[in-house]
């Protein structure tokens, strides 16, 4: 079972990718955090295989969170980087920790 975390600060949203996670045999979602610093204590204490992060996070944007964890030996998480922004998702392209992106509808 691949355990998940979310990072995302819309609550609706949040719930609604978790149900969705939460339906597959495959994965579940180990915890919700709405904002960037949160979701980078909830990973060093958690460690989930795949973080669903938001690039647009209160405390810690995205682009923060993702070189902090890429600079971070100690995790081995992988992120799955979603935003309405596409010329972000162009610019985290290269790191090591960044395995998948999707953009947000408008």
């Amino acid at each position: 079972m691949v355990r998940v975390l979310i990072a995302e600060d819309n609550m609706p949203l949040s719930v609604h990718l978790s149900n969705i996670i939460n339906s597959t045999e495959d994965a579940h979602v180990i915890s919700i955090n709405s904002n960037g610093l949160e979701a980078y204590k909830s990973i060093k204490t958690l460690n989930p295989e795949i973080v669903v992060l938001d690039l647009s996070l209160p405390d810690m944007m995205g682009m923060e969170f993702v070189k902090k964890i890429e600079m971070d030996e100690e995790i081995k998480s992988q992120i799955i980087v979603y935003s309405g922004y596409p010329e972000y998702i162009s610019q985290l392209i290269g790191y090591k920790c960044v395995v998948g992106f999707f953009q947000k509808g408008t």
